[in-house]
């Protein structure tokens, strides 16, 4: 899906059946070196991540997370600050 269409920002679920949040964020960066395309912000969600979890996400490509249950503030916060940060890029 990330490849049919421009995305301002992705949300990432980490647990997902076939293909893990990590390992679909490693393909997207991938994909995006391949092409020469901008880096699209990419948020992870889980119910359970651990710190040690949350250290390997910047290795993966992920800028950020929100644990579940989270806040619609927490989620705007977030989405604000990575597509201001990316915009100054």
């Amino acid at each position: 899906m990330y490849k049919s269409e421009k995305f301002h920002i992705v949300l990432m679920d980490l647990m997902m059946p076939l293909l893990n949040g990590y390992d679909a964020s490693r393909e997207i960066r991938e994909y995006e070196i391949q092409n020469n395309l901008t880096k699209t912000p990419i948020i992870a969600l889980s119910a359970d991540i651990t710190s040690s979890e949350i250290g390997k996400l910047s290795k993966y490509g992920i800028n950020d997370y929100l644990s579940k249950p989270f806040e619609s503030d927490d989620l705007y916060f977030k989405i604000s600050k990575l597509i201001s940060s990316s915009k100054n890029q």
